[in-house]
């Protein structure tokens, strides 16, 4: 139920704040076809940068300008029945139409964890399960059932697109991201040490679609006494029917993480109700499947919602262990939740190709002749055959008859 009503409550400020700027940017939106030299239409991702929704694109901010949005991101972990909502606000700044550097900073975040107890040991097949009475790998230090609303992590990062100065619509793009771990590390929300991320992008577009793939490391940050793991993060994803236009667009995407250790270690603590926390907890490695819709206005302005589940997570009635008390099953709701955006985007270059060069100046005047002519020379030709012509001579009282010859020059 707490889950429900935060969602509603910032549903509604979402869409009550954008009321008028969707207004505005649909009214120019509507009958119109963007020109060619327009930029593309674009939006960011969680991160911050340009991408579709949580799979990002090779694109960039244009040169100059730059992005921002807020976001809901729901996603749910096996172990606890942890759900975890943040909000966070995003930013980008486009660096000479090839790099933007980027961020995003959650400025709220909570966790609700639903097991009962709040840790146990898993027994027989909750074993492998990934789902049950353990930690989680984002949020090692959680002991509560609800963190209540804390200030989360900030990160920050840069992506360069390698394929600039290219005219095709294919783009390859390097990112790197760290997490800067300003968030309330007392509450779980965030786990008191620094992660680094980096990734290789690529993605291309046609008038109708526009894909994007990505894959890279994670490098997770330990807090003393604990074993996390490291992982591959990837995702493919795509965008259609609006790609060179404003309008709607939908998004459908695949993402996760491969985890190189599926056993995770915490030193002896408790939970808040006392129960004692696992030495080690077995963890299975996303997979989310999200689909999403987003109205992109004319002016950059843009907002959506969608979900997205998790397509590896076991329902709670797969969980066993020492002490715990099954609970009725949500279904879905266990592994899905909802995600809203909106934001503003100035878009990104249509084409890689660096502008044509100037056409060359004319040529010079030809020196003692105006400007503007030309002198030609003028082939002598032999003067037509007339008959007999008259000349005076310089004498006034004669003259003399000449005859002109055909073939003979004047």
């Amino acid at each position: 139920m707490r889950k429900l009503h935060t969602t509603l409550l910032a549903a509604a400020f979402v869409l009550s704040a954008a009321t008028t700027a969707f207004a505005q940017g649909s009214q120019s939106t509507q009958g119109t076809s963007a020109p060619p030299d327009d930029p593309k239409p674009a939006t960011t991702t969680i991160a911050g940068d340009t991408g579709l929704w949580f799979v990002p694109t090779a694109e960039v901010v244009l040169k100059g300008k730059g992005s921002f949005s807020l976001y809901l991101v729901n996603k749910d972990y096996g172990q606890g029945f942890t759900d975890v909502t943040r909000y966070p606000v995003t930013f980008a700044f486009g660096l000479g139409n090839r790099a933007e550097i980027f961020g995003n900073w959650t400025l709220v975040s909570n966790i609700d964890r639903d097991t009962r107890p709040l840790f146990f040991t898993s027994t027989g097949s909750g074993i492998d399960s990934g789902t049950g009475g353990g930690i989680n790998p984002d949020h090692p230090t959680n002991r509560t059932h609800w963190t209540g609303n804390k200030l989360g992590d900030l990160w920050v990062g840069g992506k360069v697109n390698l394929l600039a100065s290219r005219p095709e619509p294919l783009a390859i793009a390097l990112r790197g991201q760290v997490k800067l771990p300003v968030g309330d590390d007392e509450s779980g929300v965030s786990s008191g040490k620094a992660d680094f991320q980096i990734d290789g992008i690529v993605s291309t577009y046609s008038a109708g679609v526009e894909f994007s793939g990505f894959a890279g490391f994670m490098k997770r940050g330990e807090p003393d006494g604990y074993s996390l793991t490291n992982g591959l993060r990837w995702g493919v994803g795509l965008g259609f029917p609006n790609v060179l236009n404003p309008g709607l667009r939908i998004t459908t995407e695949l993402f996760g993480e491969r985890y190189f250790d599926d056993t995770i270690t915490a030193p002896a603590g408790v939970g808040t109700d006392g129960s004692i926390v696992p030495a080690s907890s077995r963890v299975k490695s996303p997979v989310m499947f999200a689909l999403g819709a987003t109205w992109i206005a004319r002016n950059g302005f843009f907002i959506g919602g969608g979900g997205a589940i998790n397509l590896t997570m076991p329902g709670r009635d797969e969980a066993e262990g020492i002490g715990f008390e099954p609970r009725d099953s949500h279904g879905l709701g266990d592994k899905s939740g909802l995600q809203i955006r909106l934001g503003w985007h100035p878009g990104s270059s249509r084409t890689h190709a660096a502008p044509p060069p100037p056409p060359p100046p004319p040529p010079p005047p030809v020196a003692g002749v105006g400007v503007g002519y030309r002198r030609f020379q003028v082939t002598r030709c032999t003067p037509a055959v007339v008959g007999p012509v008259r000349r005076r001579t310089t004498r006034p009282s004669a003259s003399v008859t000449v005859r002109m010859i055909d073939g003979a020059s004047s």
